[in-house]
């Protein structure tokens, strides 16, 4: 074999890990959000905007630990918004590795924005991101142990590992409601159906077709 090859096997499968404290990890994001046209009309921006900044934070705190940029995103197990977002709005996001498994990176994210009557931060939205370090050729690798230097990160640790650890539960159960949702009905339980609805809708009757439109800037109140 190669000698780097046999290198990545070594590097995956070997038990000595480099070691990284909480403090190295730490990133922040701070940008205008949303559209500067649409500023002060009172236009909120769409959660898909919010997740954007927030991976992008996370990814930024995970590269950190990892040492390189070779990462995936594998879920966004904890999400709230607190607080609705508007369009030229100033965003503040700050980020740091909460937890490391063998090759995963759970990153804490923590959003707020700035209120211009008040000059104060509010709270907006908060999130748990987690990673998956690759190595060169794509696969997963092992993730840098994180130290813990404070009790305060010992506690938040511990906390985040619950939260992971529950996550995975209720994703079984999900699962197991999902499969047993398709199980085969019998043929008594199809009669009983009849009975109760006398009249049935095909399915192609109850789809709805949206066309969108498009005028021009001037004419657009959501421009």
């Amino acid at each position: 074999l190669p000698f780097s090859i046999f290198a990545q096997g070594l590097r995956r499968f070997s038990t000595d890990r480099p070691k990284k404290p909480v403090k190295e990890s730490w990133s922040f994001l701070s940008e205008i959000a949303g559209n500067p046209a649409l500023a002060g009309r009172g236009i909120s921006i769409s959660a898909g905007e919010i997740l954007k900044l927030v991976d992008l934070a996370g990814a930024s705190s995970a590269i950190m630990h990892i040492g390189h940029g070779r990462l995936n995103t594998l879920a966004f197990d904890h999400l709230d918004f607190l607080t609705p977002i508007f369009h030229g709005e100033q965003v503040h996001m700050d980020a740091r590795v909460a937890h490391v498994g063998s090759t995963s990176v759970a990153v804490h994210c923590v959003g707020r924005k700035k209120d211009l009557m008040s000059r104060g931060w509010i709270h907006t939205h908060e999130a748990l991101v987690v990673y998956v370090a690759l190595g060169p050729d794509g696969r997963p690798e092992k993730a840098p142990e994180l130290v813990c230097e404070t009790a305060e990160e010992q506690q938040f640790r511990e906390m985040v590992k619950c939260r992971l650890q529950l996550g995975k539960v209720y994703q079984s159960e999900q699962e197991a409601i999902s499969a047993s949702a398709f199980t085969a009905t019998s043929p008594e339980t199809e009669s009983a159906e009849e009975t109760q609805h006398q009249e049935r809708i095909d399915m192609e009757d109850t789809e709805l077709r949206l066309r969108k439109i498009f005028m021009p800037r001037n004419l657009n109140a959501l421009g």
